[in-house]
């Protein structure tokens, strides 16, 4: 039987691979956390020695960490995220493939309700501006690893990918490494 972790936030986490939670995230909005335990996921050899239990504080911790300023990380989150998966959007994003011509004003028009007109203009031209990232996308999940590491699982509302999740790889010092599209 997995040994129980009493939380005054997130209540009892049964220490096993997998446990999932959810959590307010910015504007009381729910999203899930998932707490990677497994050794398959390790991303450094110290997690190697410990308990479940050990690896399962150590999750919580960062956890705890990220919602004491959520949305400061949420702000970090999508503007780190945006820069590091701007290059894909641009090379993914054509917008002949979403909309006919005649259509396309209109959507302009849509966008300028939400971005500068500079980065709606761009998007004439299939061009995806930071600005536009940013705006278009939100946190969905979170996977939490061992040593403050996790992954971000972000939506960018069908805009860009084609409902493909974005996934980008992230720390609790605010280093954020690789993303890549998923499903």
């Amino acid at each position: 039987m997995a040994e129980i972790i009493k939380d005054e936030l997130l209540g009892e986490i049964e220490c096993v691979d997998g446990f999932e939670t959810e959590v307010n995230w910015v504007n009381n909005k729910k999203i899930d956390v998932y707490f990677d335990i497994s050794d398959y996921q390790l991303l450094n050899e110290k997690d190697e020695e410990k308990t479940d239990k050990e690896k399962m504080e150590d999750r919580i911790k960062t956890l705890k960490e990220i919602l004491s300023d959520v949305n400061g990380w949420n702000e970090k989150i999508i503007k780190n995220s945006a820069e590091v998966m701007l290059e894909l959007a641009n090379d993914w994003f054509d917008v002949e493939d979403y909309y006919e011509d005649d259509e396309i004003d209109e959507f302009v028009e849509d966008m300028k309700q939400v971005l500068s007109e500079e980065s709606a203009e761009k998007l004439r031209d299939s061009e995806i501006t930071q600005e536009t990232m940013e705006k278009i996308m939100s946190v969905e999940r979170l996977t939490i690893y061992g040593d403050g590491n996790f992954s971000i699982y972000l939506s960018d509302n069908d805009m860009i990918f084609s409902g493909h999740i974005i996934n980008v790889l992230a720390n609790i010092n605010g280093e954020f490494s690789e993303g890549d599209i998923m499903g």
